[in-house]
This record gives C-alpha cells, sequence and structure tokens, in this order.
C-alpha cells in the first residue's frame, strides 16, 4: 500500500533536494522496472527520475542521454516542474540534445520564480562565476540567492546574508546580512547561527546591554 516513493515526496525534496539526491533515495526503495512502470501508465514524475537513470547508468542500466533527454521532455510536457527542471540542466549542458543556454536559463528562472529554490542558488552560482558564457553579474547571483531564501530554503539565505556581508553585487552590510542569517539559522542551517550571532555583534554598539544577555539581567 501507500504511494510509489516517486510521489510520495515532500515538498521540501521537491524544492531544495537534487535530481541526483532522489533519484538515489528512489532507487533504494524501487528498481528501473518499477520506474519505467510507472512511466508508460502516464507517471510524469516517474519519468523524471527514470530519465535521471537513463543519463547516469544507474539501477543496472547502460548510460543513454538521448533517452534520459527524451523522458525529461516528456515529464515536462505533463506538466512536472521537477521534469522542467531536469530539461533546463540538459538544455544548459548540452546532454542529449543541442545546448540552448538562454533558454535553459528561462526555463531556471521560472522554476526558481515557482518555488523550486535550490534551483534559485544554482542559477546565482551561474551569474556569479559566468558559467557557460552567461555574464557574470554578481548584483544579479545576489538577487537569485534572496529569491532562493524567499523560496524558504535555508543555504540560499545564508548565502544571500553572504552577499550582503562582503559587498558582493550589493553594498556590505552586516546589518542587511543579519536577517538572512536568522532565517537560515530558523530553517536549521548552524552555519547561519553563527553568522547571525556575529552579525549582530558587529552591527550593535559594543554598549548595547542586549548583547550580553547574562550581563543586563
Amino acid at each position: 500500500g501507500g504511494a510509489e516513493p516517486w510521489n510520495a515526496l515532500s515538498i521540501d525534496d521537491i524544492t531544495q533536494v537534487s535530481t541526483k539526491r532522489l533519484t538515489t533515495r528512489i532507487l533504494e526503495q524501487a528498481t528501473v522496472e518499477d520506474l519505467r512502470k510507472a512511466t508508460e501508465r502516464g507517471d510524469a514524475r516517474a519519468a523524471v527520475f527514470l530519465a535521471y537513470a537513463y543519463k547516469n547508468g544507474l539501477g543496472g542500466l547502460e548510460v543513454d542521454k538521448a533517452k534520459g533527454y527524451e523522458l525529461t521532455r516528456q515529464s515536462c510536457e505533463a506538466g512536472d516542474r521537477r521534469g522542467c527542471v531536469s530539461l533546463a540542466f540538459n538544455l544548459f549542458n548540452g546532454k542529449g540534445v543541442a545546448a540552448d543556454v538562454p533558454r535553459a536559463m528561462q526555463m531556471f528562472e521560472g522554476a526558481c520564480r515557482e518555488g523550486i529554490a535550490f534551483i534559485c542558488v544554482r542559477v546565482a552560482n551561474f551569474h556569479a562565476q559566468g558559467t557557460n558564457g552567461i555574464r557574470q553579474s554578481p548584483s544579479m547571483a545576489q538577487r537569485f540567492r534572496v529569491e532562493g531564501c524567499v523560496g524558504n530554503y535555508p543555504i540560499a539565505c545564508r548565502y544571500a546574508g553572504d552577499g550582503l556581508r562582503r559587498g558582493e553585487g550589493v553594498p556590505k552590510s552586516y546589518e542587511g546580512a543579519h536577517p538572512f542569517y536568522r532565517l537560515g539559522c530558523d530553517g536549521g542551517d548552524d552555519v547561519s547561527c553563527f553568522y547571525a550571532a556575529a552579525t549582530l555583534v558587529e552591527t550593535r554598539s559594543k554598549s548595547d546591554p542586549s548583547i550580553y544577555p547574562e550581563v543586563s539581567r
């Protein structure tokens, strides 16, 4: 009984976890054959993970990038958001299809705005590093880190805080960085907790008793 593992994923799985990690987890609970049967029944989500298995030769399959691309395209056309993310990666890297970086970026940015928050961080990195001929833009990178944080992805909040703390693409501001670290910390990212405390100390005057709570009582 119960839903198949690929249909039992949480919202956090869908928005925050890479296809690689999800596929690995699903293949611990199901076989490639299970995915294939579900795909043939028209299950667009199963097609996403079967496609990844083909592209990377997982679950005993031979690597077949063209087949992987075809399945990815089908899942996206059937309306699966993760299928569209995978399709964008195919187009971005030219895997199983001719590369089309502008179209891939459009799809990535759409996925980020729709709340697939881990993609916001990837897009931020592409802009920060100028990957695949994209114009390097620290301010665009920061914009997408913030977008990922808005999508409740704690790591994105930390990176948005880092951008402000270091002044990458935005004026340097410990005060601006602090709320992002606070959000990352509240989301369970320990590194964010460290910087939330550090930026608070930086922004408060040393005479402010609230940074020494045990002394001010």
